[in-house]
């Protein structure tokens, strides 16, 4: 990959990124009224509270999955050891060129 198909990738990733950011954020809002109503409503019920937790939790364990996913299917690996760049290792990689982990030259200009 060279630098600028590095730098449009890491746009369209970022684009990518926000989306499902706002989604995580109505999601986590919807969590957070189910179980608000739930402990107003029916402050002896703990089943729905539990219910409200656990569903932020898998949305935001989904949320990881997607970010690693969708950086893997975009091309954001190291050719060399095959690791994904993540937010701030992408920054390092324009910067200086080579993979954060194993140190080899991601670019081949």
């Amino acid at each position: 990959m060279d630098k600028a198909k590095f730098i449009k990738t890491k746009k369209i990733l970022e684009k990518k990124k926000k989306i499902s950011l706002v989604i995580l954020f109505l999601w986590s809002i919807l969590c957070f009224f189910a179980i608000a109503s739930s402990i107003i409503l029916l402050p002896e019920s703990n089943a729905t509270t539990i219910g409200g937790i656990a569903y932020f939790m898998v949305s935001a364990f989904i949320y990881g999955y997607y970010e690693i996913h969708i950086t893997k299917k975009l091309g954001m690996v190291c050719p060399s050891c095959q690791k994904p760049f993540h937010e701030q290792e992408r920054k390092l990689v324009l910067a200086a060129g080579n993979c954060p982990h194993c140190g080899e030259p991601v670019f081949n200009e």
